[in-house]
């Protein structure tokens, strides 16, 4: 399942697991980040990782690209997607919308430790751009 969060001139297509691509006017013509379509493998150019500083371990804030253990909430609505996780005492949230006049993707991330003690490290994110029609021979794992 995918959801569609566009505006006349600027769009993004977000599925379940979180894995996302954005295009301006054109989305063939003018990719910002790499899309696959491809029905097995669900590949994208956009993540946001959490990890606990004291143990080294780390999982996205969305069910892709890298799992955690415990189990994702993904919603999605007119206009938005929402992913909820909790990991090993950290909380997350993220929410994901368009500018309904204006070229801008919103992709909030709210992060909360739930444990006692410091583990949040600031979350990393990752985006691959393309700009334009991307040739991605990626291996489906």
């Amino acid at each position: 399942m995918v959801n569609v969060l566009a505006n006349p001139n600027f769009g993004t297509i977000i599925s379940e697991s979180g894995i996302a691509y954005t295009w301006s006017e054109n989305a063939h013509e003018f990719r910002l980040t790499p899309w696959d379509n491809d029905p097995v493998c669900d590949s994208g150019g956009e993540a946001f990782y959490i990890r606990d500083e004291e143990s080294g371990q780390f999982c996205s804030a969305m069910p892709m690209p890298s799992r955690g253990l415990a189990p994702y909430t993904s919603r999605h609505g007119f206009g938005y997607s929402v992913f909820e996780h909790t990991e090993d005492g950290i909380s997350s949230e993220v929410w994901v919308y368009v500018a309904i006049d204006a070229s801008v993707k919103f992709t909030v991330l709210k992060v909360r430790n739930v444990q006692a003690g410091p583990a949040v490290s600031p979350p990393p994110a990752t985006w691959n751009g393309c700009w334009g029609i991307c040739d991605r021979n990626r291996e489906c794992t």
